[in-house]
C-alpha cells in the first residue's frame, strides 16, 4: 500500500473549497488503487492556523505601514455563488458574508474574510489599518470575479495617502508564481508607479514550524 498525503492545492483546502478534495476522494477510492489516504478540512480559522500568520507578520511589522493588505485567489462570482445551496444568500446583501449560517461557512468568501480578520484582531490591528483583496483573476473565463482587486487597489492605495504597505498571501501555503511573480514583482511596480514608497511583501508560511 502507498500512504499519501493530499493537498488540496493550498488556498483550497485552508479556505473551505470541497468540490476538488471530493473529486480526489472519489478517484483514489477507485478500486484499481491500493491507497492510505488522509484529507486535510478547511482551517481558515483554527486558532493555530490564526496564531502562524500572526507570529509571520510580526517579524514585518518593525517598520511603519500605512496599510496591511491580505491578498487572498480571486474566484469568479458565480463559483461563489454555487456553493450557496439556498440559492438566496450568497451577494443577497454586503454583508452576507458577515451573517453566522451554513451558506457563509461554505462560502469561500466568507472564509477568507473571517480568516482576516481574525488575524487582524490577533494583531490588535484597527480596522482601518488592514484590507482583504482578491488576485489572480483571468478575465476570458468570467468577466465578474470577487472584488476589491489586488492590482487595482495597489493603484490607488497610494492616492489614498497609504504610502507604505505590507502584504500577505494566506491563501496561499507556500510561495509560488502568484505570490514571487504577480505581487512581488508585477504588484509592487504597479504600487511605486502610482506614487507608493514602501512595499514589503510577507512570505508565505512555507515550512514554517508553526504552520506545519
Amino acid at each position: 500500500p502507498v500512504t499519501h498525503w493530499i493537498w488540496g492545492g493550498g488556498w483550497l483546502a485552508q479556505m473551505g473549497i470541497q468540490d476538488f478534495a471530493g473529486g480526489l476522494v472519489v478517484d483514489i477510492q477507485n478500486p484499481d488503487y491500493e491507497l492510505r489516504y488522509k484529507i486535510i478540512k478547511p482551517f481558515y480559522d483554527h486558532p493555530k492556523y490564526i496564531y502562524a500568520l500572526s507570529e509571520k507578520l510580526k517579524l514585518h511589522m518593525h517598520n511603519k505601514f500605512d496599510r496591511l493588505v491580505f491578498s487572498y485567489h480571486g474566484l469568479p462570482e458565480r463559483h461563489i455563488k454555487k456553493s450557496d445551496l439556498s440559492g438566496k444568500h450568497c451577494f443577497s446583501n454586503t454583508s452576507c458574508c458577515d451573517i453566522d449560517c451554513v451558506e457563509s461557512k461554505n462560502c469561500y468568501r466568507s472564509n477568507v474574510l473571517k480568516a482576516s480578520k481574525l488575524t487582524a484582531e490577533k494583531l490588535d490591528l484597527s480596522d482601518d489599518k488592514w484590507m482583504t483583496t482578491f488576485q489572480s483573476r483571468v478575465t476570458i473565463i468570467d468577466p465578474k470575479w470577487l472584488k476589491p482587486y489586488t492590482d487595482k487597489t495597489f493603484e490607488i492605495l497610494p492616492t489614498e495617502g497609504k504610502k507604505n504597505i505590507l502584504v500577505i498571501c494566506p491563501g496561499f501555503s507556500s510561495d509560488c508564481v502568484e505570490t514571487l511573480e504577480e505581487i512581488l514583482i508585477q504588484g509592487k511596480e504597479i504600487f511605486l508607479n502610482a506614487g507608493g514608497n514602501n512595499f514589503d511583501l510577507v512570505p508565505c508560511l512555507n515550512d514554517n514550524q508553526d504552520h506545519i
